[in-house]
């Protein structure tokens, strides 16, 4: 699933890719989880793309249940140097989901350093 925000112009994250974080509400029916199975995925115009993934510390207690968690993936956990992304032209984001689990998510957005 890729989301294009903001009419799938191209975004530049370069001055906040150090202070910022995705975050987003998670939760599961039936027996709760402690990782998630999602990888993100920032790609920008060239079609570089940098990954990360959501760890144990980044779960609201430690792991997503029947009821709403905070989810927070911080923006340096993303591989955008080692995979070489334009980080001042970023297209979209990008969700890979890697095991078989029903999840919903809400309120998806990119915290900025002094809301986190």
């Amino acid at each position: 699933m890729g989301i294009g925000w903001d009419g799938w112009q191209g975004k530049d994250l370069s001055n906040v890719m150090q202070n910022s974080a995705i975050e987003f509400m998670a939760r599961v029916d039936g027996d709760p989880i402690f990782s998630l199975p999602i990888v993100f995925i920032l790609e920008d115009y060239s079609e570089n793309q940098c990954y990360a993934t959501a760890s144990y510390l980044g779960i609201e207690g430690g792991e997503i249940t029947n009821s709403w968690t905070k989810v927070t993936i911080p923006l340096p956990t993303f591989s955008y140097t080692k995979n070489n992304i334009d980080l001042s032209n970023v297209k979209q984001l990008l969700l890979q989901c890697y095991d078989k689990v029903d999840i919903y998510l809400s309120l998806i957005h990119i915290s900025e350093p002094t809301r986190r």
